[in-house]
């Protein structure tokens, strides 16, 4: 199943759209022509009711038109789908970086709790205890309200 992950990648994706579309204008121009022959080679034998140069031409024309309003389309599809996965990796990273400064605090905190816990602190050892926690609570009151 991995050796056919990297068809997901979007550049991948966008370079089989362009091939399948490139083929698709080879074989529709392809046919346009031999048919265009046909008509040319039979025309004599054909009522001129039913030839008409104008309408093929229009239908080439059209065609073409349709072909690059889709290649447009997949062209600004691709960019935008660019651009969102650079969103989310910038989203990602400022989850990653908020959870990492939002729990440092936090694991300072119990850390300084545990060891008064545990430990038969002296009284000038906890009141520095408690002014380091204090500082972190700052420190996590200020990053709650500046992420809000």
């Amino acid at each position: 199943m991995k050796k056919w992950h990297f068809l997901k990648h979007p550049v991948v994706i966008f370079v089989l759209a362009q091939l399948a579309w490139l083929s698709l204008v080879g074989i529709w121009i392809y046919w346009y022509v031999s048919n265009y022959i046909i008509f040319e080679l039979a025309e004599d034998k054909i009522s001129p009711q039913l030839v008409s140069k104008s309408i093929n031409l229009f239908a080439l024309i059209t065609g073409l038109f349709l072909l690059v309003a889709v290649l447009t389309g997949m062209y600004l599809i691709f960019i935008y789908l660019n651009r969102q996965l650079h969103l989310t990796k910038l989203y990602d990273n400022f989850i990653g970086n908020v959870t990492h400064e939002l729990k440092s605090p936090l694991a300072s905190i119990q850390l300084y709790l545990e060891t008064m816990n545990i430990r038969n602190v002296p009284r000038t050892k906890q009141k520095e205890f408690i002014a380091l926690m204090m500082k972190d609570t700052k420190r996590l009151n200020y990053l709650i309200n500046s992420i809000l």
